[in-house]
């Protein structure tokens, strides 16, 4: 099978700066986060990309770099807005950068919903 990918946006959860994590998969259902780089502000704004949602298992590779602005090694995706934002692995009540919502952590991401940026 062929390798496929996706980039997402994400925001640092102590800067709020913006990111892209780019997610690889062999087999279209198991997703690991393979790299992430800086994006310029706004480039939510511009940007336009995937308007589906993903689903499968989101994983972190053992190549990720970790978030370019904190050094946060993983992300969560906001149940409010649906967007992710970096993590530490650790914490489980969680603020998200791009809304401001605080929630518990409980679950896994399964599903990335596009929303057309990037």
């Amino acid at each position: 099978m062929t390798k496929e990918m996706i980039a997402v946006m994400c925001r640092c959860g102590k800067s709020e700066k913006l990111f892209g994590i780019r997610f690889d998969t062999d087999n279209g259902k198991d997703w690991k986060a393979a790299w992430a780089f800086p994006l310029k502000e706004g480039a939510d704004k511009r940007e336009k990309g995937y308007a589906v949602s993903v689903k499968g298992n989101f994983e972190i590779s053992t190549d990720y770099p970790h978030c370019p602005h904190c050094g946060n090694p993983s992300f969560f995706l906001c149940g409010t807005c649906g967007k992710l934002t970096c993590w530490d692995g650790k914490t489980k009540r969680v603020v998200c950068a791009n809304c401001g919502h605080e929630d518990a952590l409980t679950s896994r991401v399964t599903e990335i919903r596009g929303d057309g940026n990037f």
